[in-house]
């Protein structure tokens, strides 16, 4: 009598089968003998995807295929449930929204060795935050020698907001420093902050990526 994938699976495993309290257990062994655990058998295909979203988006917290696979062992079995829980994981739109693909290799950390406080001062952007009172991002300076931090909220990322925070909250109240370590973004690189960095003595330096060899 033909039989499908599914069945012939099952009856090559009949050893493997348990039952208890009415429902099938599949006994899961170690290659070297000895049950490691039970798994509950057979989910039907209606539950699959409420089961993968409990475990996928829940426990496991959108974690990749890898670590979702053994997640998903644990607790089930069905015919072909290694290639069902791939393809849920990379059909999961959080995860498509928001993974941002292999990171590319990196070189190594540079020194940031500094000889005294102020000596260099570190400045970047957080957000868009949730909007308070028309604040929807963070400036943030900190000193590389002390590591003491100022913070503040700002409106946008204009030039003419980050310049003049930078002198209000650090320079005015700080003091003036010797370099300014900022990325690339617009609000860092432009005219206006480089003519305040050359008119108060500031050396302007820019992060960047040192890519390893492939």
């Amino acid at each position: 009598m033909p039989c499908s994938n599914e069945v012939k699976v099952f009856v090559s495993q009949w050893k493997s089968l348990i039952v208890d309290d009415g429902i099938v257990h599949r006994k899961f062994e170690r290659p070297t003998g000895g049950v490691l655990f039970y798994q509950l058998l057979v989910v039907p295909i209606s539950m699959r995807a409420e089961l993968f979203e409990l475990i996928h988006a829940g426990a496991a917290c959108h974690l990749g295929v890898r670590k979702k696979i053994d997640q998903v062992q644990r607790p089930a079995y069905w015919f072909s449930w290694r290639s069902d829980t791939d393809r849920f994981c990379r059909r999961c739109g959080p995860c498509n929204q928001y993974a941002k693909g292999r990171v590319p290799r990196q070189g190594l950390l540079q020194d940031m060795r500094v000889g005294a406080p102020m000596d260099r001062v570190e400045l970047d952007l957080t957000g868009s935050h949730v909007s308070v009172n028309g604040l929807t991002y963070i400036c943030i300076a900190m000193c590389s020698f002390t590591k003491f931090v100022v913070a503040w909220p700002i409106r946008d990322k204009k030039a003419t907001t980050v310049a003049r925070g930078l002198m209000e909250r650090v320079i005015l109240p700080l003091g003036s420093f010797r370099e300014l370590l900022a990325d690339d973004g617009k609000e860092f690189e432009n005219e206006l902050c480089h003519d305040l960095c050359r008119l108060m003595g500031i050396e302007k330096l820019r992060t960047y990526f040192l890519y390893a060899a492939v």
